[in-house]
């Protein structure tokens, strides 16, 4: 996870002319980098969310809509700058001809991609990957609204609507011993994010900052971990500590 986020930093700022693009921790990675500094805490997935470019006419001018054929190649040449850079993408191939997004905003990507391999079968199950979600200015744009598998059916993920206010600008979190951003509001951001996902009650319950297997003990230490993120300036979920302290570290 730390080698993501060195390298996802580096291309997001750099091979994206002029100011590069933002983007942020998303999902499990951000709830375990919020909470203790380290996406494994949560999730040993890799996602993060990002803004595609020419959110006002991603496709054609004066118009933030696609066909299908549009947005094959709008995207198409979005992932060929990852490709680029010896990445391997889940569902992809460096021929326009031979790939079919199915309007598709959320992509699984591995470094290192192994080009003795065949582009579309480069991708391997058992070695560590990045999720990347997708947002695009679509409808809401007046609302500062993004909008993510917007046009992507039968998705395991549903349409999200994010305000832009809750994620930017970003902030510092850490990712074991190295940074990456995050969404300036994390607690607001992941109470929309897919639809509340991650507040409602589930084997690791609803307290973001706890997992309800964990004892007391490490409930506090969790809370002194986060107080020291923040004290080195570090975005987290401080905010629900209150609470939870309130609670004698039971609920959040």
């Amino acid at each position: 996870n730390e080698q993501f986020a060195l390298f996802f930093t580096d291309i997001f700022m750099n091979a994206f002319s002029p100011h590069g693009i933002p983007w942020w921790l998303d999902e499990g990675g951000l709830i375990g980098s919020s909470r203790a500094g380290s996406m494994s805490n949560a999730d040993d997935d890799f996602d993060f969310f990002a803004l595609l470019p020419n959110q006002t006419a991603p496709c054609s001018p004066n118009s933030t809509t696609c066909t299908n054929e549009e947005f094959n190649a709008y995207i198409h040449r979005f992932l060929m700058v990852f490709w680029r850079k010896g990445m391997c993408i889940n569902k992809f191939h460096p021929d326009p001809a031979l790939f079919k997004s199915n309007m598709r905003l959320m992509y699984s990507l591995q470094l290192n991609r192994d080009d003795s391999l065949p582009p579309e079968k480069c991708f391997k199950e058992s070695k560590p990957f990045a999720h990347m979600h997708l947002g695009i200015l679509v409808d809401n744009s007046e609302k500062g609204e993004i909008e993510t598998n917007v046009w992507a059916k039968h998705t395991t993920h549903p349409v999200d609507k994010l305000p832009l206010a809750l994620a930017l600008p970003t902030s510092r979190c850490r990712v074991g011993s190295v940074e990456a951003p995050c969404p300036n509001d994390i607690v607001g951001y992941l109470h929309v994010r897919n639809r509340g996902e991650y507040f409602k009650k589930s084997s690791d319950g609803s307290c973001l900052l706890i997992r309800n297997k964990w004892n007391k003990e490490k409930r506090i230490k969790a809370v002194e971990t986060i107080e020291n993120l923040a004290a080195c300036g570090y975005n987290t979920m401080i905010a629900l500590a209150p609470a939870l302290r309130a609670n004698d570290y039971n609920s959040c």
